[in-house]
């Protein structure tokens, strides 16, 4: 794996673990009553912007996750029904928060329903702004249609899927919602293999696992 990648991989899963418990230099924090949590963060000097959506936190989190139900914008062109309709409760004051700043470079991250937020935004960001972004999800898998998959494609936005071997959460969602354009870098935990699915989906597993491949090369 190219190490330029790694290092922005490790770099973002210390962003994701640190936005649960709110440890974060944020520019902007936005919050809605459906469960979404937002930070949007400033690098003046390389004029890039880090949006980062927080995962699974809260009891109507999972209200969220389990509404499967789809939201077509078109015939082709679809979405977790659950997931936008949380997003979208929020879109215009995050957006309007982004336009009023001056940036290069969008970069969306997130965890588990932080990653399925991540998809929405970046969808929205290049219908309706012509905007483009890099997206980086942790432990999420894809909740959009192939045809949003290969728009996304088309222009250039580039969606990493990290997944650990151990976390079945990923593999479940591939099931309802395939997989077809994104870059997909699996690692392994190096950990003592633990049947939790709990544990092996927390964000602090995927952290400690990046140490590893880190400390060991």
């Amino acid at each position: 794996m190219n190490n330029s990648i790694l290092n922005r991989i490790y770099e973002f899963s210390y962003d994701c673990k640190n936005s649960y418990s709110n440890e974060i230099k944020y520019f902007k924090k936005i919050r809605n009553d459906l469960g979404l949590d937002c930070f949007i963060i400033k690098d003046d000097e390389t004029k890039v912007l880090k949006i980062i959506f927080v995962g699974t936190n809260e009891k109507k989190d999972w209200l969220c996750n389990l509404n499967f139900k789809r939201y077509y914008f078109n015939k082709k062109e679809f979405i977790h029904n659950g997931v936008y309709k949380m997003y979208k409760k929020s879109s215009s004051e995050i957006i309007s928060e982004i336009l009023k700043l001056k940036f290069n470079k969008i970069v969306i991250i997130g965890h588990s329903l932080g990653g399925y937020l991540c998809q929405a935004m970046a969808y929205d960001l290049l219908i309706n702004y012509n905007i483009k972004s890099n997206i980086f999800i942790y432990g999420s898998g894809l909740i959009i249609s192939k045809e949003i998959q290969k728009l996304f494609w088309k222009n250039n936005i580039i969606l990493f899927e990290i997944i650990l071997k151990e976390d079945i959460v990923p593999k479940l969602l591939k099931l309802i919602y395939p997989s077809y354009y994104s870059i997909k870098i699996k690692i392994n935990s190096k950990n003592k293999f633990s049947l939790n699915i709990i544990k092996n989906h927390l964000m602090i597993t995927y952290l400690n696992s990046f140490e590893n491949i880190l400390h060991n090369k």
